[in-house]
């Protein structure tokens, strides 16, 4: 939801406005992600001035240059060759991006108003998701959701992983607390933008 608005709320305020979204799959990205913004576009008061299909989000009447796009996070060349002053790019589920994949999202960055939201459960010690907390923090500005602090989130289920997997499980570190496993584990979101 918040990485549907973010998209929706730049392409609307931004002009001439390119948002690049992205996940690890096709199946992540346009099933749950591209779902979420055609939800939230069709219950807004926007709908009629931007334009909704299978994978891209325009302007009406600027259908060639005003958009917001979706491309799946398989290789660095579905994420190179845009620019534009106004951009973003919106990964969900940024742990499971490539390092090749964010370093040519990163070298895309150049014009004034050029930002990347990352989105994600924090599932892995390594990669770039995991080192915008870590290593280059002082480059992002950083948010982390513990599910005790979500309405929207079942506290029986929370109790029900605490009782299976321990308070101390990375387990339960990611999928309840929102924080980095200890060990290495291949999950509640985690939020890093440039």
């Amino acid at each position: 939801s918040i990485e549907a608005v973010i998209i929706l709320w730049f392409l609307v305020c931004f002009p001439n406005s390119k948002v690049i979204c992205t996940a690890p799959t096709k199946q992540q990205l346009m099933d749950v992600l591209w779902a979420e913004v055609a939800k939230w576009l069709n219950d807004s008061i926007i709908k009629n001035i931007l334009k909704w299909t299978k994978t891209k989000v325009s302007m009406v009447g600027e259908e060639d240059r005003w958009f917001a796009t979706a491309r799946t996070a398989t290789k660095p060349e579905n994420m190179q060759g845009f620019h534009e002053d106004n951009m973003i790019f919106v990964v969900d589920e940024a742990s499971g991006i490539e390092d090749k994949i964010l370093e040519a999202i990163l070298g895309t960055l150049s014009g004034p108003n050029n930002k990347i939201v990352m989105m994600g459960n924090p599932t892995k010690t390594t990669g770039g998701f995991f080192d915008a907390f870590h290593k280059d923090k002082e480059d992002w500005k950083t948010r982390k959701v513990s599910s005790l602090d979500s309405s929207r989130t079942s506290k029986k289920n929370i109790e029900r992983l605490i009782r299976k997997y321990g308070k101390e499980s990375d387990a339960v570190r990611v999928r309840v607390f929102g924080d980095f496993p200890a060990g290495s584990v291949d999950t509640l979101i985690n939020i890093a933008l440039i």
